[in-house]
C-alpha cells in the first residue's frame, strides 16, 4: 500500500542511518527510531501560531499523537520535529538534545517523559519550525486522503559481486610480524608470518563500553576490557613502510555496543533485507529508486548496496614505524587529497566552541593556539571546498618528533600502566592517541570558523 509522508521521511532516516549504525560512527538524530507499518486516523492538526511555554507545546503533540496509530510513528513525529530544531542551535543545545535521543525508546515514547530542558528548546525553537511542521502535517494529510494503493511485491534484484579485497603483493621483511598497534580506543593484533609468507592475519580488539553511559569497561584488575571488532588479511612494504589491512569480518555498532563479526556476505544480506523492507512500501521498484536517487545519490538497490559494502570492506593503507627499542608500533594514516581550492592559506579561523582558540593556515601548515594560549600545536592539513555547503579542512599532527615524544614519555613513565596492562602499552598508548588520528572538521569561509553544522 502507498505510504504517508510521515512513514516515508521515517523510512528515509533509517535508510540513512543504517550505514551509520553499522560502521560504528554513531547515531543519526531519528536513527534509532523504528519505522511505523501504516497511516490511519483523522487530519493531523495544525501547528498553532505560538507556543509560549511547556504545557502548549506538549498539548500540540497529545493532539497528534491521538490521531497516529502506532508508537513507533507517534516516535518519528517527535523526532522529526526535533530533527528540524538543530539548524538553529549551538553545540550545547544539541548536546541536551542528543542525550534525550539517544535513550528513546520508540516502542513506548511519553511524552511526560521528555525531560524540561528539551521542552524549553521546542518553545524556544517553535517560530523557526512552526512552518516546516506545517508543510510535514499538510502532505501528510493531503497523503492520507489519497485512496491507498495495492501494489504486487517488488522482489530487489540481488546486486553484483563485491569488487574483492586484492592485496598488494608483499616487500622485504615483515617489521609487523607478531606486533600490537596501541591506542586508547583500540589495539590492532598482527599475525606472526614466516620467512617468504605472502600475507598475515590481523585482529581488532576495541575497548568495551556500558551502552547505557558510554563509559569505558575494566575488569577486576582496572583493566581495559575488549572486544573482537574486526578480522582480516594484511600485507606490508619494507621498503616505504606502509601495511595494507583487508577486512573479512567487521562487527556491527549500535551506540555503544558490538554485536557479532559479519562476512559480506552477512553485511550484504542483512543490507538487503533493509532495503527490500523499504521497496516494498513504494509502487513499484521504478518508483522506489526515483526516491532512492534524491534522498541519497544512487540510482539504484544494486549501486547503493555496492557502495556499503565496499566501504565496509574496503583495504586501509597505513604508515608503520617501530620505536627505537621495538616495544611500540606506531601507525598513522596519509591526509586525504586536497580538492577544490585553498581558501584557508593565509586566513586565522576561531576553533569550535568545544576546543576554542585561533587557528593560523599558511599554505602548508597549521598553528593552533588556544584562548588562554596555555597550548599551541602546530598541524599539516588537507582541505576539500569543492561542496559549498559542506567544505571540510582535515588536520594531522607531524610525526617528525614521535620517537623523541616517545622516548621521553617512556623515561618517565616505567612503572604507570593506567588501564592497560603494562606501562608499555600504556606509553605506546599516548604516543599513538597524540600522532595516529586525523581531526575533520567543517569550516566556514565567510565566518572564518571550524565546527560542525
Amino acid at each position: 500500500m502507498k505510504k504517508s509522508t510521515l512513514f516515508l521521511t521515517g523510512m528515509a532516516a533509517l535508510l540513512l542511518s543504517f550505514g551509520l549504525i553499522l560502521a560504528g560512527c554513531g547515531d543519526a538524530a531519528t536513527g534509532d527510531l523504528t519505522t511505523p507499518s501504516d497511516n490511519g486516523g483523522n487530519d493531523l492538526p495544525l501547528p498553532p501560531k505560538d507556543v509560549t511555554d511547556k504545557e502548549e507545546a506538549k498539548g500540540y503533540f497529545e493532539e497528534v499523537f491521538a490521531e497516529l496509530t502506532t508508537d513507533e510513528e507517534k516516535a518519528f513525529f517527535f523526532g522529526v520535529v526535533l530533527e528540524m530544531m538543530t539548524e538553529n542551535m549551538d553545540e550545547e543545545e544539541k548536546e541536551a538534545l542528543m542525550d534525550f535521543l539517544s535513550n528513546v525508546d520508540p516502542d513506548n515514547l511519553s511524552l511526560d517523559d521528555v525531560p524540561d530542558d528539551v521542552w524549553e528548546l521546542v518553545v524556544d525553537k517553535w517560530s523557526d519550525i512552526k512552518g516546516q511542521i506545517e508543510d510535514l502535517v499538510n502532505q501528510e494529510n493531503e497523503d492520507r486522503s489519497e485512496p491507498p494503493v495495492e501494489d504486487g511485491g517488488n522482489e530487489l534484484p540481488v546486486p553484483g559481486g563485491d569488487g574483492g579485497n586484492e592485496l598488494p603483493d608483499p616487500k622485504g621483511a615483515n617489521a609487523l610480524s607478531g606486533k600490537t598497534y596501541i591506542d586508547w580506543e583500540r589495539k590492532i593484533e598482527f599475525s606472526t608470518t614466516a620467512e617468504g609468507a605472502a600475507s598475515g592475519t590481523y585482529e581488532v580488539f576495541s575497548v568495551k563500553r556500558d551502552n547505557s553511559n558510554g563509559q569505558a569497561m575494566v575488569d577486576n584488575n582496572d583493566k581495559y576490557v575488549y572486544v573482537k571488532t574486526e578480522t582480516g588479511n594484511y600485507t606490508w612494504n619494507d621498503d616505504v613502510k606502509t601495511v595494507t589491512t583487508a577486512p573479512e569480518a567487521i562487527a556491527s555498532r549500535e551506540r555503544d555496543e558490538y554485536g557479532a563479526l559479519q562476512s559480506k556476505a552477512d553485511v550484504r544480506a542483512a543490507a538487503q533485507a533493509e532495503m527490500q523492507a523499504l521497496v516494498d512500501q513504494f509502487e513499484g521498484e521504478a518508483d522506489f529508486n526515483a526516491w532512492l536517487l534524491k534522498e541519497t545519490g544512487f540510482p539504484s538497490v544494486a549501486a547503493y548496496l555496492n557502495y556499503l559494502v565496499a566501504e565496509y570492506f574496503k583495504n586501509v593503507t597505513r604508515n608503520y614505524a617501530l620505536s627505537a627499542d621495538e616495544k611500540a608500533l606506531f601507525l598513522d594514516e596519509d591526509l586525504p587529497a586536497n580538492k577544490g581550492t585553498n581558501e584557508l592559506a593565509g586566513q586565522t579561523y576561531d576553533g569550535p566552541t568545544w576546543n576554542p582558540g585561533k587557528y593560523v593556515f599558511t599554505a602548508t601548515d597549521c598553528t593552533y593556539t588556544s584562548t588562554n594560549n596555555s597550548y599551541s600545536q602546530k598541524y599539516s592539513y588537507a582541505y576539500d571546498s569543492t561542496d559549498s555547503t559542506d567544505k571540510r579542512v582535515y588536520l594531522k599532527i607531524p610525526t617528525d618528533d614521535r620517537e623523541a615524544y616517545y622516548t621521553q614519555g617512556s623515561e618517565h613513565n616505567n612503572t604507570n600502566t593506567g588501564n592497560f596492562a603494562s606501562a608499555d602499552e600504556y606509553n605506546a598508548a599516548q604516543v599513538n592517541g597524540r600522532y595516529g588520528g586525523i581531526m575533520e572538521y567543517m569550516y566556514d569561509s565567510t565566518e572564518k570558523e571550524l565546527g560542525w553544522w
